[in-house]
C-alpha cells in the first residue's frame, strides 16, 4: 500500500513549438532529453509577464520547447 513513486513517462513532441509541463518536482532544463537525440531546438521558455528562458521547470507551470521533429522529450527522475 501507500504512494508508489514512478519516473514520468515520456512526452510525446511534434516538430515545432510544444507547450509542456512538469508535475512532480523541478527540473534542471539543461537535463531534459529527446529520442531520437537532439531534436530540442533552442532553450526551453516560460512567461512570467514576458518570455523568458527557463533554467529550471517547476510543477504546475507550462513552457514552451521547440523541436525539430516528431518524437518523445525525456523527463530525467526526481532526486
Amino acid at each position: 500500500g501507500g504512494i508508489q513513486i514512478v519516473n514520468a513517462d515520456p512526452i510525446p513532441i511534434k516538430a515545432g513549438w510544444n507547450l509542456i509541463s512538469i508535475y512532480d518536482c523541478p527540473v534542471d532544463a539543461n537535463l531534459l532529453t529527446t529520442n531520437p537525440p537532439s531534436l530540442q531546438s533552442g532553450p526551453v521558455y516560460g512567461y512570467t509577464g514576458g518570455y523568458v528562458v527557463a533554467t529550471t521547470l517547476y510543477p504546475g507551470k507550462s513552457y514552451w520547447l521547440k523541436s525539430m521533429g516528431d518524437g518523445l522529450l525525456i523527463i530525467p527522475p526526481c532526486n
